[in-house]
């Protein structure tokens, strides 16, 4: 991912936010009006455009088994995608559209991960009713 090579949709809005033991990295980078959530393994690159709410998506965490965590600023909410990489073999060419879980904090108004582990132990903040954050801990 390097934000400076010819062809770089926005060069001056990437972001790295997580990296595994393994080498995957995830972040965000804005193009076209919207921040997308990317995810990179080797040489495979991965955007995950208009997440299912549309909206800006922002990828916070990822784990050597290419779990990602992250959130979108509008609608959905937090989310987790396991396995992203899963069923692709190979090439791009066979892109496997991922599968998002909801990650949402009981009665929390706002719910947002920031870390994922290799045992799908995901770390991050909730806002409570009362406008309070709290931090969280929850297993996948």
């Amino acid at each position: 991912m390097n934000p400076t090579e010819p062809g770089a949709g926005a060069p001056c809005c990437w972001s790295v936010n997580g990296i595994a033991n393994s080498g995957v990295i995830v972040g965000q980078v804005f193009e076209n009006d919207f921040f997308n959530a990317w995810f990179k393994q080797g040489t495979d690159e991965d955007f995950f455009l208009r997440f299912p709410s549309g909206g800006d998506t922002f990828a916070t965490g990822v784990n050597s088994g290419a779990d990602v965590i992250g959130y979108t600023a509008e609608g959905w909410g937090a989310w987790l995608a396991k396995n992203i990489e899963a069923n692709e073999g190979t090439s791009d060419a066979s892109e496997a559209a991922p599968h998002f879980t909801a990650v949402k904090y009981p009665n929390s108004t706002t719910t947002t991960p920031f870390g994922l582990n290799n045992v799908r132990a995901v770390v991050g903040t909730y806002t409570d009713s009362a406008g309070k954050q709290h931090g969280f801990l929850a297993q996948f």
